[in-house]
């Protein structure tokens, strides 16, 4: 089973399919900040109808930034993505349609996304989530 965060997780991610409009293209970069191991930077990115998740920084049209506690609430079910920016947890600066685009193709994977939520394990020994997924470096960055 693939460790949460890991490379093997990441390219998991990139086998699902999200069903949404081929020509949707949007990048996301992800700043999670105090993970055990630093803070990680990301990209995660819509294209041809797949999601994307490479490491560093990069061109995006949002980016986010959020506490590693806040990641893994998020990852686990704990809390809502929409909890969490309603809670001032997640800053974001950017195109905010754009987020909106990528949030929307997301969802339309949520039955793939929640499979790979119950193959994955987490660090810690957390429980399998029921959320949302969040996405880290694989290079651990």
């Amino acid at each position: 089973m693939p460790e949460f965060l890991s490379a093997e997780w990441f390219a998991l991610v990139g086998e699902i399919e999200l069903g949404c409009d081929p020509s949707l293209a949007c990048t996301i970069e992800q700043l999670v900040t105090g993970a055990p191991e630093g803070d990680i930077r990301y990209r995660a990115s819509i294209r041809e109808g797949r999601l994307e998740v490479e490491a560093g920084p990069g061109p995006a049209d949002v980016r986010l930034r959020l506490s590693w506690s806040c990641a893994m609430a998020l990852a686990t079910g704990e809390r809502t993505a929409h909890d969490a920016f309603q809670r001032g947890e997640v800053r974001c600066s950017g195109d905010l349609s754009a987020l909106q685009r990528f949030t929307s193709a997301i969802a339309t994977a949520g039955e793939a996304l929640s499979r790979l939520r119950d193959q994955t394990t987490f660090p810690g020994g957390l429980p399998k989530p029921t959320g949302a997924a969040t996405f880290r470096d694989p290079a651990g960055r």
